[in-house]
């Protein structure tokens, strides 16, 4: 390879310009709607880049670039990546009854491994995109897996109506209810940043989970969580008891999972509530245990739309470095946001492209976020950014 290289493209698949793709690419990070198939936008980025990787997972609603917003349904958004002295691989696969999602999880982690050339040597970046509900134990095999703490980001496959529609794929094949996993193995500097970008109400508005299942709460404070819920939220569910989808609602008023503090600010795993049943309990989009403090957030569509600058900004000074050392950004954006304030996105485009003036970036809206929070544990949350840095290697790097 003579050259570093990489690129981004935003463009319906029908007028998609397959042929400026480079040949020599090594990883292709793909977003595209659910309605559309993962077959024919395979067979031509084969076509054009015969050795690459592809890390394929669809969007709710739209995807986004430097380039812009667009809400098109028959969009694709790709990333390549053509980088000397840097490799890649990437593995996918569909769940099954007879293969537990932790088993999985190692043998695609194994596979990449294999197809980047580096078996037994600890990647950069775990780049992963698991569908909505195996997400918790993707990354906890994923951590024992390396057994060492490496950055694992990604967010959950989405649709655009919340029908189970999403799948993910790779250079072989898409898997509906499936997990796809990239590992990065580079040079680089690899920056995180992952926020829920609300803030905490009425401090008193927190309790405990005293009963719960995986993704439904039942009680807490020992009361029906649907009743504690509207109380802390003044009612703003009432027109929804006794059952009912609150998932837009809800983008305002969420729950969350204190998960540790910088000094004396703390920091926030939040939860996603999405429907409201007859018996009291509340469904999820994230797991929570019997014990969890849960607390109340709140947010306005100003808060929504300016966070992605903010985030990316964040990400921008822990880099250090300036911007022109910054190679490209992998952003992973909240569905649930998005969807409320969807008619305002190009703002969101205005406030990250003025953070990262002139560096490629590709944007998925997902149904699940994973990032790694300043103290290096990683999570599973909802309604948050995740975003990636990666800064050009400084000359220590090469001496090896």
């Amino acid at each position: 390879m003579n050259s570093s290289r990489i690129q981004t493209f935003l463009e319906k698949i029908s007028l998609f310009p397959w042929k400026k793709l480079c040949s020599q690419t090594q990883l292709a990070i793909v977003g595209v709607r659910s309605a559309n198939k993962g077959a024919e936008i395979r067979r031509q980025i084969l076509k054009q880049c015969p050795n690459t990787q592809i890390h394929m997972s669809t969007s709710c609603q739209g995807l986004m670039t430097e380039k812009g917003f667009d809400s098109r349904p028959d969009t694709v958004a790709v990333m390549t990546f053509s980088i000397e002295n840097d490799s890649f691989g990437s593995a996918g696969g569909v769940l099954s009854k007879t293969i537990p999602i932790s088993q999985l999880t190692k043998k695609l982690l194994h596979t990449a491994e294999l197809r980047a050339g580096r078996a037994g040597e600890l990647p950069s970046l775990v780049w992963i995109s698991a569908s909505p509900g195996m997400e918790k134990e993707v990354l906890k095999s994923i951590q024992d897996y390396f057994t060492t703490s490496i950055p694992i980001c990604g967010g959950s496959p989405a649709d655009d109506n919340i029908q189970g529609e999403w799948w993910v794929g790779d250079q072989n094949d898409d898997y509906p209810q499936g997990i796809v996993i990239s590992l990065f193995y580079t040079l680089s500097e690899i920056i995180t940043h992952f926020s829920a970008g609300y803030q905490i109400g009425d401090p008193n508005l927190q309790g405990t989970i005293t009963s719960c299942a995986s993704r439904n709460i039942a009680t807490i404070n020992y009361r029906p969580a649907a009743q504690v819920y509207n109380e802390w939220s003044k009612g703003v569910f009432t027109p929804y008891v006794p059952q009912g989808n609150i998932l837009q609602v809800s983008t305002f008023c969420p729950l969350a999972v204190p998960c540790g503090s910088i000094g004396d600010i703390p920091y926030y795993k939040v939860i996603h509530p999405s429907y409201l049943h007859d018996d009291g309990s509340i469904s999820l989009f994230a797991d929570v245990e019997q014990g969890d403090q849960i607390v109340l957030l709140h947010g306005d569509e100003e808060s929504l739309i300016g966070r992605g600058q903010r985030v990316s900004k964040r990400a921008l000074e822990e880099s250090g470095g300036p911007i022109t050392d910054i190679q490209c950004a992998l952003i992973i954006f909240c569905a649930g946001c998005l969807l409320a304030i969807q008619d305002r996105m190009e703002e969101v485009w205005e406030g990250v492209t003025k953070e990262l003036p002139n560096v490629p970036i590709i944007t998925q809206f997902t149904f699940g976020e994973q990032g790694v929070f300043p103290d290096g544990n990683h999570a599973h949350g909802n309604l948050m950014i995740s975003v990636v840095l990666w800064k050009k290697p400084s000359l220590k790097s090469y001496i090896l």
